[in-house]
């Protein structure tokens, strides 16, 4: 997005606005279209689905966590990802790559129990617990 707001957190024009304008921006420096979108903080939800897509791009990248099903010809797509932590093992790396069940299962527990404390806490509290723990 252009400023990279939490677009939970702003009105739909303000959501097209950054959606069209972040989009143009990259389009004229790299001369080529823009069709994909990742959502800042990973927050998102259907209004913001349906405005990425009115806004002509083709995927959104989300914090989901997961593997994703190729679909030919779709028009519109939800990317999920796998998070790769900092510091992870070559290890860990390949089995996680490879669909290793038991890595798999963590991370997928990792990313739920992530998701539900930024949900409990709202979304600047979160942010604010995550910086202190780090310092």
């Amino acid at each position: 997005s252009l400023s990279h707001p939490n677009l939970l957190d702003i009105n739909d024009d303000i959501l097209r606005h950054e959606l069209k304008e972040s989009k143009t921006v990259i389009e004229k420096i790299t001369g080529q279209p823009v069709n994909h979108f990742c959502v800042p903080y990973g927050y998102y939800n259907n209004r913001i689905m349906n405005a990425v897509r009115e806004c002509g791009y083709r995927t959104i990248v989300t914090e989901d966590f997961g593997f994703n099903k190729i679909v030919p010809n779709v028009s519109f797509q939800k990317i999920k990802r796998l998070k790769i932590r900092p510091k992870i093992s070559m290890y860990l790396f390949k089995q996680l790559l490879c669909g290793n069940k038991i890595i798999l299962f963590r991370n997928t527990l990792q990313y739920y129990l992530i998701k539900h404390a930024k949900n409990l806490m709202g979304f600047q509290r979160y942010r604010a617990i995550k910086k202190w723990w780090r310092t």
